[in-house]
């Protein structure tokens, strides 16, 4: 595929679900190019496919984060009507209802601050994807924003850099020890 503008437009229509044969004749190019660009883009597609997803649930408050801004607004609003309530005109058990209703759903959405003591051990190459994973799943979850999985998995990737550069260290103390021992029986 010559042009990027065909290459963005082959990623968007395969994203949107369309067979390679649609795409072919959208774009006009053979049916064999649009399989092999399939795989050759598969990434690119995947993580267009992301992109929309991400957009959808945070223009329709998808996440967590969202959904907690968004159920606190109404509890507000809750507690500014029961506070200007004549109480002998307005029917205050319907606004009391609604608002044991929100703070049921706000306390839902609670998550402690501090995380529970760990099963696996995160010392490792190992407990890090383990921990990876862990995150994976919260984002899929909508436990957690981007920003936060972005910031956790920057420090995920720190420590597991740090994991690799000691063993490397002890790998090359090992080899300059056994050039030694070598030296000095030669």
């Amino acid at each position: 595929m010559k042009s990027s503008t065909k290459q963005l437009d082959f990623i968007r229509l395969k994203a949107e679900g369309r067979s390679n044969a649609q795409i072919a004749r959208a774009l006009h190019i053979s049916e064999s190019t649009a399989s092999r660009y399939t795989h050759l883009l598969e990434e690119q597609i995947a993580q267009y496919k992301a992109d929309q997803l991400r957009e959808l649930y945070d223009a329709f408050h998808m996440t967590r984060e969202a959904r907690i801004r968004q159920l606190g607004g109404i509890l507000a609003r809750i507690d500014d009507a029961l506070e200007q309530a004549e109480l002998s005109m307005v029917l205050p058990e319907k606004l009391l209802d609604m608002r044991l209703k929100y703070t049921a759903s706000l306390k839902d959405e609670y998550i402690p601050l501090h995380r529970p003591e760990q099963n696996g051990k995160i010392d490792t190459a190992t407990g890090i994807l383990q921990e990876l994973g862990k995150l994976l799943v919260r984002v899929q979850g909508g436990d957690i924003d981007q920003d936060q999985a972005a910031l956790e998995m920057k420090m995920l990737e720190s420590m597991l850099k740090g994991i690799e550069l000691v063993e490397l260290e002890d790998r090359v103390s090992e080899i300059e020890k056994a050039v030694a021992e070598g030296k000095g029986r030669g």
